[in-house]
């Protein structure tokens, strides 16, 4: 006999309505997704993971205005694993007006100093199957 699986819990912030990941967890019936506005983060993913969603664009944005580095300090901080989901084909990024060897040290910085796991995805699609992967991973904190 198939062991039945309970549904996955996902918390997705309210401001993420436009990235079209919303979307594609609404599809999948293993998830239990609750919109809401969150203080950190972009999901939170059953109470093990936060996970900041970055398009490469908003990416390179927020290494530019130092955004990126006082999130990472914040979910570092969290009871939660944090998670960078850094979103986007990398092709995309010779236009955003940053360095590659800028992104490159924002992203060692982001995992080496502030202990957040960093995830890459194609696009909304993929986003959503990486969030419903990481339900069986555990959290190490």
């Amino acid at each position: 006999m198939a062991e039945q699986r309970t549904a996955i819990c996902i918390v997705a912030d309210d401001r993420e309505a436009a990235g079209g990941v919303l979307e594609e967890l609404r599809r999948h019936p293993e998830i239990a997704l609750e919109v809401r506005r969150l203080a950190r983060g972009d999901y939170w993913v059953e109470d093990n993971f936060i996970v900041e969603r970055k398009t490469l664009r908003d990416f390179a944005a927020s290494v530019v205005d130092g955004r990126l580095f006082r999130q990472a300090a914040a979910l570092a901080r969290e009871g939660r694993r944090g998670v960078l989901m850094l979103e986007g084909r990398t092709e995309t990024a010779a236009g955003l007006g940053v360095s590659r060897e800028a992104l490159q040290g924002a992203l060692i910085t982001i995992s080496v100093s502030h202990g957040l796991a960093v995830l890459r995805s194609r696009d909304a699609a993929e986003s959503a199957r990486r969030l419903f992967w990481l339900r069986d991973r555990k959290s190490v904190v």
